[in-house]
């Protein structure tokens, strides 16, 4: 009886050793799984600031780009105001002339008829 008592816990060692052996294989396996996790994730991580810091330089890229335009279009819209007052002021000396010429056409038209030639023009 002893014998078979001795041999039921040499089994059942046997046993615990074999588990214990399983869960060591496993915990191994769980521990290879969690580093490769973490590598992946330090990965993700570089990745993600990689795209961060490219997508802050892009976003820069462009503020520089619209903030060039936008004095690009100050500066247009300041000459287009000069322009438009340029215009406005020979309009007005068109207008002038224009008016003096008719005045000097009326004048030659009167000294015309006054010494007498026929088509009212000197």
């Amino acid at each position: 009886m002893v014998n078979t008592k001795d041999k039921e816990i040499a089994d059942l060692l046997e046993s615990i050793h074999q588990l214990k052996k399983m869960q060591e294989s496993e915990l191994e396996v769980v521990r290879t799984e969690k580093n490769d996790l973490r590598q992946q994730l330090e990965e993700v991580r570089a990745s993600k600031d990689k795209l961060k810091d490219s997508y802050e330089q892009e976003i820069e890229r462009k503020e520089n780009q619209l903030k060039e335009k936008v004095d690009n279009m100050s500066k247009d819209m300041e000459e287009l105001r000069e322009l438009n007052a340029k215009n406005e002021e020979l309009s007005n000396e068109n207008i002038k002339l224009m008016k003096h010429n008719e005045q000097l056409m009326r004048e030659n038209r009167s000294l015309s008829q006054d010494l007498g030639l026929q088509k009212g023009f000197l």
